[in-house]
């Protein structure tokens, strides 16, 4: 083996491990993040499921929902845009 082919395995083991590091930290970014989504749905089923027959506060969860798509719509231009769909009343 000469030193030019010990160099190029050297820079090889060297991006290999830079990949491997880069992948380590985007799999803990994508756990993060979908523990995060999975938050936020959570408390939105709960608020929901607490304004049961209070329009009001039905409407306020659903304008929280609303703001929240917009601020990730915002952050990410090639996601489609954000609109607010009426909701029904709920009947109790």
């Amino acid at each position: 083996m000469t030193m030019n082919d010990r160099r190029i395995l050297e820079q090889i083991l060297a991006n290999t491990e830079t990949i491997m590091a880069t992948t380590t930290a985007l799999q803990a970014a994508d756990t993060a993040l979908k523990t995060e989504v999975l938050q936020v749905i959570t408390d939105w089923q709960a608020a929901l499921t607490a304004s049961a027959g209070d329009q009001a506060a039905v409407d306020a969860v659903t304008a929280d929902m609303t703001a929240t798509l917009a601020q990730l719509k915002a952050s990410d231009p090639a996601l489609p845009p954000v609109t607010a769909n009426p909701v029904a009343p709920v009947v109790p």
